[in-house]
């Protein structure tokens, strides 16, 4: 019982639905739900879109300039390999040539 009660709170939170008297059951805790934000590989800048923006931004920090608060590093990593470099700056022009795909 305990289990299905927690269970329809979590769903209600999720949803944005509320209990009828604006408060859950006594007897289910509260769970932070994780907000899940999607990756685009190769938007280094976060607008959504793979462009040379991301490249020159990438390019630029390879350079050591200051990275912008919008970097976002898992996305500028197009090789996998854990590291953002020359390879992925390559893989993302080549990308924007239609010579690769990302």
């Amino acid at each position: 019982m305990k289990k299905n009660l927690l269970i329809a709170a979590l769903f209600a939170s999720v949803c944005g639905w509320a209990w009828a008297d604006n408060a859950a059951p006594k007897n289910v805790a509260a769970v932070d739900v994780p907000t899940i934000v999607p990756t685009t590989p190769g938007d280094a800048n976060g607008d959504g879109t793979v462009d040379i923006e991301d490249v020159t931004l990438i390019f630029n920090i390879l350079r050591h300039k200051p990275a912008p608060e919008n970097y976002k590093e898992k996305n500028a990593d197009v090789t996998g390999d854990g590291n953002v470099d020359i390879e992925d700056v390559t893989k993302i022009f080549n990308y924007l040539r239609h010579k690769a795909t990302l």
